[in-house]
């Protein structure tokens, strides 16, 4: 039975680009009644999903859009023009194995809102091609698995990530999970693009743990993160051992230099109230008996509350991000850096900022959603592409180090953004943007707006 779905896009931002934020390809999500609340598990889709009736699901989209600039400062384009063809397929084995592709087509945008977040890949006749999900899942009542390139979203689904951006682009990964009532483990590898530089080659690797424990009132999660790599550099299979810490792991095994990360995440809800904690640690210096000790620690927090029922049909919620300077950077080896593709792996923003920000959001029968959002945000010097910077080598320990935040010169942005997104039918999407700013530093103009227009013709079948 073919089906299709036309998708009117208002006020839009770089719908297409910015991947995991890309309306048309996460529409499911974005009408969920608890988007803001949704677990993403290893098996989120990305597309229409797969009905249970069906085994078969194939189709493509073809999108355009037109806007006067960038609109947010989760944009990562001013251009005016972007279309995007997107051919796909869903296909279901048996109720645990699964396969899913997609390929992006999409015309080259050149004006970047921050030229150093540039698109990394082929370019041929003006248009760019990759393959965005590509990947094979395993899924049963305890264990579950994928091998391919896919997103890696864990945790709840909020746009302020720290250690996995809603904005970043698919990984090769594989991931082995295990789960029961309580408790969820699960291992994964990642193998972010590579980096030349010199005429040498550095192989980069990821390999990451999660643990976390379920309740009735919420979730409590440890993350346990490790970017190495170098010339040659084969993934170290150890470090695929769930119940190890790979920070202790690399400084005990010779020769496996790297970047490690760590984060806490603690959901808490009762009742229409909910609250949402994540702490990331990159570095710390525990002793300080040399100038180096005085490094100022690598850290991050996202601080989210909310009511669900603040009205009818109506939720509130109020972000407070804080990611200090140096965090995602490394002052060698710059193979380590929490970058891929050239875009952050971690907060979109990177680092050396404080954000501030509240929204009302308006869901109504699951056709409408629209959210108002008032944003305040600090940011200094660019802190991920650039140098790690190292002042605090000049002084002693008798004197101490310490530094404004943000450190450099202090840039605001503070305005609102205005979202709809309006389903016609199980087939029709209305979507809506605006935004203005009254302190306005990285964007061109106070006021931005944009249309875009989608086809998506689809096949499905037992």
């Amino acid at each position: 039975m073919k089906k299709t779905v036309i998708l009117f896009v208002i006020f839009a931002q770089s719908l297409f680009a910015q991947r995991a934020a890309n309306p048309f390809l996460m529409r499911s999500a974005l009408l969920r009644q608890n988007d803001s609340l949704a677990y993403t598990d290893a098996f989120d889709a990305r597309l229409m999903p797969l009905p249970a009736d069906k085994s078969f699901l194939s189709g493509a989209m073809l999108a355009g859009s037109f806007q006067s600039g960038a609109v947010s400062v989760d944009d990562n384009y001013n251009d005016p023009l972007h279309y995007l063809i997107a051919p796909f397929l869903q296909y279901r084995a048996n109720e645990n194995l699964s396969f899913d592709v997609r390929v992006n087509f999409e015309n080259i945008r050149t004006d970047y809102i921050f030229p150093k977040r540039s698109y990394w890949g082929d370019e041929f006749v003006r248009h760019r091609g990759a393959f965005d999900v590509a990947v094979v899942r395993y899924q049963s009542k305890h264990f579950s698995a994928r091998l391919g390139r896919d997103y890696k979203m864990p945790g709840l689904y909020f746009n302020e990530g720290l250690l996995f951006s809603r904005r970043q682009y698919s990984h090769d990964l594989l991931e082995a999970a295990y789960k029961n009532r309580y408790v969820r483990i699960s291992s994964y590898y990642l193998s972010p693009t590579t980096l030349r530089t010199d005429s040498m080659t550095y192989q980069r690797h990821i390999n990451g743990h999660r643990i976390s424990v379920h309740l009735p009132w919420g979730y409590v999660a440890f993350n346990d993160l490790m970017l190495y790599g170098g010339v040659n550099k084969a993934m170290d299979i150890m470090a695929a051992n769930p119940f190890i810490l790979l920070y202790p792991y690399r400084k005990n095994k010779k020769h496996l230099d790297g970047n490690n990360l760590m984060s806490l995440e603690i959901y808490l809800h009762r009742h229409d109230y909910y609250v949402f904690l994540e702490a990331l640690l990159d570095d710390w210096q525990a002793d300080h008996k040399v100038p180096t000790d005085l490094e100022p620690t690598e850290w991050g927090m996202n601080l989210t509350f909310g009511k669900k029922h603040l009205f009818p049909d109506v939720e509130w919620k109020i972000n407070y991000t804080r990611i200090a300077n140096r965090t995602y950077n490394v002052e060698t080896n710059p193979w380590e850096k929490y970058l891929s593709k050239n875009y952050p792996i971690g907060h979109w923003l990177g680092n050396n900022f404080w954000l501030l920000r509240t929204s009302l959001i308006y869901r109504r029968q699951q056709r409408w959603l629209t959210d108002l959002t008032l944003l305040f945000l600090q940011y200094g010097d660019e802190a991920v592409y650039g140098a790690f910077n190292t002042d605090y080598e000049n002084y002693t320990v008798a004197r101490g180090y310490t530094e404004k935040f943000p450190f450099g010169k202090v840039k605001t942005q503070a305005g609102f953004t205005i979202n709809t997104f309006y389903s016609i039918s199980d087939n029709l999407l209305v979507r809506g943007r605006m935004g203005y700013w009254f302190k306005n530093s990285r964007l061109k103009k106070n006021f931005n707006a944009g249309i875009a227009l989608a086809y998506r013709i689809v096949y499905s079948s037992k």
